[in-house]
């Protein structure tokens, strides 16, 4: 079967977004943005529950912080200034 032919009609292609497209956008970015603090939050959480009671070692709790993957460095550097 052959595929769908489309032809643009419109003389002036277009430059800039629809207004749905801005707003689909917008809430898309919202939304991964949303789920890097889900993630950053659900890391330092573990860390805190997993060191909440070892109130002595704290250096262990930074340098887990510091290096565990998928936390963002901005969180890194947030969370030194909590403890």
């Amino acid at each position: 079967m052959p595929s769908a032919q489309v032809i643009d009609l419109n003389p002036v292609a277009r430059t800039e977004l629809t207004p749905l497209e801005k707003t689909l956008s917008g809430f898309s970015n919202r939304k991964r943005e949303n789920e890097l603090d889900v993630q950053d939050t659900d890391a330092l959480r573990e860390i805190y529950d997993k060191h909440k009671n070892d109130g002595q070692n704290l250096e262990a709790t930074l340098r887990e912080i510091q290096t565990r993957p998928g936390i963002s460095p901005t969180t890194r550097v947030n969370s030194k200034e909590r403890i």
